[in-house]
């Protein structure tokens, strides 16, 4: 799935970009659409990304979808999505559903409709059952 599939204010778009630095190994970039308050309160973020992508080596995106199930959270501010990776897990490929979760902030614990949608990088790997 390619981020030019969404528009840029789109939180689908920022999910495509962080996981496309996160197929590249791009750590840097990756901590780029990370979200703020996990960004600026994480002791050596980056070497964290390191870490929960440690075990799984993703491939592809394979699809990204918005979820609207979550019906007690602000959706203008908090955003599940679902995302089908192709993601080698311990020596073995595989294609599995993640839910990923996405906050629009304006600066840490400041959760704002007018903020930036940043990646949850603890939620991005949360298997759907």
């Amino acid at each position: 799935m390619d981020k030019t599939s969404f528009t840029k204010g789109d939180p689908r778009y920022t999910y495509a970009c962080f996981i496309e630095a996160i197929i590249k190994k791009e750590w840097e970039e990756a901590l780029n659409w990370c979200q703020i308050t996990w960004k600026k309160t994480t002791d050596e973020p980056i070497e964290m990304l390191k870490q929960y992508f440690y075990d799984y080596e993703v491939y592809e995106c394979i699809y990204i979808k918005r979820s609207y199930s979550a019906k007690d959270i602000n959706q203008d501010v908090i955003c599940d999505i679902i995302t089908m990776l192709q993601v080698k897990i311990k020596g073995v490929t595989v294609k599995r559903k993640f839910r990923p979760r996405l906050i629009k902030e304006m600066d840490v614990r400041k959760p704002d409709i007018n903020g930036t949608w940043g990646v949850n990088p603890i939620s991005a790997l949360k298997l759907i059952k």
